[in-house]
């Protein structure tokens, strides 16, 4: 594995800016009519070097231009081929408990409400990462008249990162969740990516999953990609075949790159209740995953 370097995971990436020059040129008047010409061109000047990061597997371009729309937890991807309703969940499963890291600086635990109807957007709008593990349920639909092959889903790490501190981590526990039909689950511990498939019908776990698409028939899946030493960036890559071709078409959040990082050791962890607020957890372990 290469090496590991970055800043803290909540992405505040700094970019280098360049400077401007304003070259003015001005044309010959005309009769009554004057015509100013301005021209802007971009200078050079000495830019400082980027936050050094590793890229491990980037994912291959679609072979089609790719769009996405994106609202708080739900968005769509789709290109000339596959169209992908995604719905993500923090934690595990859908229906599972969800843990967060809150950054330096965030919120102390004093001051959460006692009584929240989405503790997890508090969480998120208060500047918390998903820790631990993060799902992402993908509904694939085709509008071809022929149906599509899904060939391969495969959870790839964008970047890694080293996890700074954060103040305290959140657990929001909702249940131990409803395994869903079929999964993917990475785990971004390994390098290469550790990857197994489970179909829901009692079959044992496997290194592939496809998938047949229709008009009348879409498929679903629930990747999970879980980390607890790192800070992870990742997508998930669908590989499909047509009468006409290959092609690949990319998933990732609504504003890029999925992310999840690790706890790291000796952050204090409460749980949130309903009507409590937060609360230490005391139930010895220490473990800021568990949620049953």
């Amino acid at each position: 594995m290469g090496e590991r370097t970055g800043e803290h995971p909540f992405w505040r990436f700094w970019e280098a800016s360049s400077t401007g020059q304003l070259i003015t040129l001005a044309t010959a008047v005309v009769g009554l009519v004057g015509v100013l010409v301005t021209v802007w061109t971009t200078g050079g000047g000495d830019r400082p070097d980027p936050t050094p990061a590793t890229t491990i597997a980037s994912a291959p371009p679609s072979t089609a231009p790719v769009t996405a729309a994106a609202s708080a937890t739900a968005w769509s991807a789709e290109d000339d081929v596959l169209s992908v309703s995604v719905t993500q969940s923090f934690g595990g499963f859908p229906g599972a408990g969800a843990t967060f890291l809150m950054p330096p600086g965030a919120i102390v635990p004093e001051e959460w409400p006692r009584r929240l109807e989405d503790p997890e957007d508090f969480a998120r709008q208060h500047g918390g990462v998903a820790a631990g593990a993060e799902a992402a349920t993908l509904v694939v639909r085709t509008d071809l008249a022929d149906p599509v092959v899904v060939t391969s889903i495969t959870p790839r790490v964008v970047e890694r990162r080293l996890v700074e501190p954060g103040s305290y981590a959140v657990k929001v526990p909702y249940g131990c969740g409803v395994m869903p039909v079929r999964t993917a689950l990475a785990d971004f511990e390994t390098d290469p990516v550790s990857i197994s498939y489970e179909t829901g019908e009692g079959d044992p776990p496997g290194d592939a999953l496809v998938l047949r698409v229709s008009r009348d028939e879409p498929e679903a899946v629930t990747v999970q990609g879980s980390s607890r030493s790192e800070a992870v960036q990742w997508e998930v890559v669908l590989a499909y075949e047509t009468t006409e071709g290959t092609g690949t078409l990319p998933v990732q959040g609504p504003g890029g790159p999925f992310v999840v990082t690790a706890v790291p050791e000796d952050t204090p962890v409460y749980w949130f209740t309903d009507g409590q607020g937060l609360e230490p957890d005391t139930t010895g372990v220490g473990d800021p995953y568990g949620y049953c």
